[in-house]
């Protein structure tokens, strides 16, 4: 500031300048990039658990319908013995295919 002339036709001398106290403000800027920040981290994690929740879902779906399917084989594999017996009722067991 002394190199500036600040003083030039003035009748003072400027000497010295001491700078006993200096106040900076919040840093407007970084304060919305951390806002920004923390925003799309919680669209992030929402989005997260979505997925998450729809997969479970998925899962069990996948569990009822394999549950489902073994229920399809044992109703089918008792129809076998069934099947056997009537065979032998009608006298076609052993028979070939002709």
């Amino acid at each position: 500031m002394l190199e500036k002339g600040l003083d030039a036709e003035t009748a003072y001398e400027i000497l010295s300048i001491d700078i006993a106290d200096v106040d900076v403000g919040d840093n407007i800027g970084a304060k919305l990039q951390i806002d920004q920040a923390e925003a799309e981290l919680n669209v992030a994690r929402a989005n997260a658990a979505e997925k998450l929740a729809m997969a479970q879902a998925r899962e069990q779906e996948m569990v009822a319908l394999a549950q489902k399917m073994r229920a399809k084989v044992v109703e089918a594999q008792t129809e076998v013995p069934k099947a056997i017996a009537e065979a032998f009722k009608a006298g076609t067991i052993g028979e070939s295919a002709k």
